[in-house]
């Protein structure tokens, strides 16, 4: 089980330019990802900007958000006293505060990583990348 932490993000500007704007108003390092994804750094943490996994999966509360920014509490921490989470924070700060965007910070939204073999590998504090994210 993975402890997330998720900032979501409602625009309908194009994910690229999300991206664009978090890098411009945050200063963090923000690069391409996976297919569809980008990389948002500071530091040693890091959180993976995408569309919004959870607005067709029988979430209606998120279904207003087109984007997610998520990363993943390290075991041991509690979500809203992690790095991952100040990463948020002040992401979110900034575009509410320049873009006008409406957004929600979520905290310890719980899912289930399986992978082709059916397994639910640890992800020791990464956001997975890869396998079917099943709400728990």
């Amino acid at each position: 089980m993975s402890r997330s932490v998720d900032l979501f993000i409602a625009t309908p500007v194009p994910l690229e330019t999300v991206a664009e704007t978090v890098a411009g108003l945050t200063g963090f390092s923000v690069s391409p990802g996976q297919p569809g994804t980008w990389l948002v750094r500071d530091g040693d943490v890091c959180a993976v900007l995408s569309e919004n996994r959870h607005s067709r999966d029988g979430h209606p509360p998120l279904d207003r958000y087109a984007y997610s920014l998520t990363a993943t509490a390290p075991e041991g921490t509690r979500p809203q006293d992690s790095a991952p989470a100040a990463l948020l924070r002040q992401v979110g700060h900034k575009l509410q505060e320049k873009s006008g965007w409406m957004m929600l910070m979520v905290l310890d939204l719980q899912y289930r990583t399986v992978g082709a073999g059916g397994e639910t590998p640890d992800s020791g504090g990464e956001v997975p990348s890869a396998g079917q994210e099943v709400p728990a």
